[in-house]
């Protein structure tokens, strides 16, 4: 390294003509670098800014399931999906304060979720439970800002019922992000909101009818329990089977169960049979077969419990009431005697809040219900529901959406998202038209970059190595000499390695200064343009590429005058001296 140091001080007016034929070589190269990562990060951070550019927006209706968008969201291309309710049940009243008197206006809601691009790019936080984000418009319109409270309402059959909710303003979205007067709150209430103006709130505390429900028989106890078995069967052809407790665990000692085989029962085919009496015989009691489910308590891990019907009392088929009791063992009794029922199924996780009631008679992991509930139970294995009985009815969440808002990853996935959404029946749009003009002057600018530098390259390798190599040649005495003193070969041979780095530092410090000064030239020249700055630029990682690829170029033009280096023999050449 010392000796490559004094060689390359030594000679370093031939050094100075090699440095400025590498920069005049690489300044070209470099500006036009700039030019393309300048012009074009402008262009895609002017389309990134507005995420339209990204946006793939639907002609028609799009019935999808939340196991659809799932798909959707798992796709590389997609960089958001939220799928939306439908549009006639997303207008709310807003209360507009005022001095003298307050006004109600009607204001359209849309959907959104964390990673939203429409409230990222327009710089505001994401609404969770209780708050929401206003457009600009709307929030001129209410005279209000970030921080603030609405009172919100919806009403439905001539406005007997309401559904009330105060929130709070989290974010105020600019107006080139929207132009409407549009209020963005969590997709969880929009689906609230959709629910209550086509199925009602329902009253706290009231039975819930138990409509769509089915049952599996009726169950007779007491003496004279086969005459009334013919009697049913009378009545109803379709109870054909006779199950007894030996035939079937779930049945209690001394009862006959009545069902059909394969074939279930609504409550109004079972209604008329309750009202039956026989002398020493029981009324009849429902019978649902027994329930898996997941227990939820607050001082109890989640356990999982078999839910049977209770056979000692007759609940009306027509409904159930409220609170639902459910009977479980003393050692899974929980301190506020209430628990969580929790069901899957594909259509999501079905809840019913129940009152529980400590039972000697129940085993841990079992429990007993109702017919009804147990029968609602059994429901939610094809239907999502929801019933606390605190909040209201029981309710039917969305579970098929009719809308979607969805946005590429990138702009180079905007046209392959669009043809797997167009592949899968869905007639969609986005604005190709840009995105198409700033990826096709990307790929051009690749080319010619790509074209210029394999140019360069080879150059650079051809005159840097001959020039390196003749050096060699020159001055192969002083390399025998060398090699004499003491110094191996591949020692030696490192000499014109360190003097091709550090002639292309040089030439990169150059060509860096060179860079700057016409920079501030283009600059300059586009000043009344307002992003003139960004025109040609290059970041610090592009330097360090840059720095990377004029190293190795270096090491590679150095081959031949290593070789030369390697093959030098000392004798040889005093010989001839």
């Amino acid at each position: 390294m010392h000796l490559a140091l004094l060689r390359f001080w030594r000679y370093r007016g031939n050094v100075f003509c090699q440095v400025l034929a590498i920069s005049a070589m690489l300044l070209p190269l470099v500006v036009l670098l700039g030019l393309k990562f300048g012009i074009l990060s402008t262009m895609k951070e002017d389309l990134l800014k507005n995420p339209e550019a990204l946006e793939i927006w639907f002609s028609d209706v799009v019935q999808c399931s939340s196991a659809d968008a799932e798909r959707y969201r798992s796709w590389p291309e997609t960089g958001f999906v939220l799928p939306c309710v439908n549009t006639a049940y997303s207008t709310v009243e807003v209360l507009k304060p005022a001095e003298e008197n307050s006004q109600e206006i009607s204001v359209d809601i849309t959907p959104t979720a964390p990673g939203d691009p429409l409230l990222k790019a327009g710089g505001v936080p994401i609404p969770g439970e209780g708050e929401v984000v206003l457009s600009e418009p709307l929030a001129e319109l209410l005279a209000q800002a970030a921080g603030t409270t609405l009172h919100l309402c919806a009403s439905r059959n001539s406005r007997r019922e309401k559904l009330e909710k105060s929130v709070r303003v989290v974010g105020v979205l600019p107006r080139r992000f929207c132009q409407r007067s549009m209020l963005y709150a969590p997709a969880e209430f929009c689906m609230e909101l959709e629910e209550f103006l086509v199925q009602g709130k329902g009253e706290a505390h009231a039975p819930v009818a138990v409509e769509g429900a089915v049952y599996d028989g009726v169950l007779l106890r007491g003496a004279g329990r086969s005459e009334l078995a013919a009697l049913l069967r009378g009545v109803l052809p379709a109870l054909k089977e006779e199950l007894t407790s030996a035939q079937n665990e779930a049945v209690p000692e001394d009862a006959l169960l009545l069902c059909g085989d394969k074939v279930r029962f609504t409550p109004q085919q079972m209604q008329p049979l309750l009202s039956f009496r026989v002398e020493n015989v029981d009324a009849p009691c429902l019978w649902v077969r027994s329930e898996k489910v997941i227990m939820e308590a607050d001082n109890l891990p989640p356990r999982e419990l078999h839910i049977s019907c209770v056979t000692e009392e007759t609940a009306s088929p027509a409904q159930c009431l409220a609170p639902p009791r459910l009977l479980v063992n003393p050692g899974e009794m929980p301190k506020s005697g209430e628990v969580k029922l929790l069901l899957e199924s594909p259509q999501g996780t079905s809840e019913f809040y129940c009152v529980a009631e400590a039972s000697e008679a129940v085993q841990l992991g079992h429990a007993l219900a109702e017919a009804p509930l147990l029968a609602l139970l059994q429901r939610a294995r094809q239907q999502k529901l929801v019933w606390n009985y605190k909040e209201g009815g029981l309710r039917h969440p969305v579970v098929e959406f009719v809308a979607l808002r969805m946005y590429a990853v990138g702009l180079d996935s905007v046209e392959p998202l669009m043809k797997k959404m167009r592949a899968e029946g869905r007639d969609c749009r986005a604005r190709l038209g840009a995105v198409q003009n700033v990826l096709q002057l990307e790929r051009n600018l690749d080319l010619l970059f790509l074209l210029l530098s394999v140019g360069v390259g080879v150059g650079a390798i051809l005159s840097f190595g001959m020039s390196l190599f003749h050096a060699v040649e020159l001055y192969r005495r002083d390399f025998a000499l060398v090699q004499l003193l003491g110094a191996g070969r591949l020692a030696v041979a490192f000499i014109p390695v360190t003097e091709a780095i550090l002639t292309t530092l040089f030439a990169l410090l150059i060509s860096f200064g060179g860079f700057e000064l016409m920079r501030c030239t283009i600059a300059y020249a586009f000043a009344g343009m307002t992003d003139a700055r960004t025109i040609c630029r290059l970041e610090p990682q592009h330097w360090l590429c840059l720095v990377l690829i004029s190293l190795g170029v270096a090491w590679v033009a150095s081959w031949a005058s290593v070789w030369r280096v390697l093959r030098i023999s000392p004798a040889d050449i005093f010989r001839e001296s």
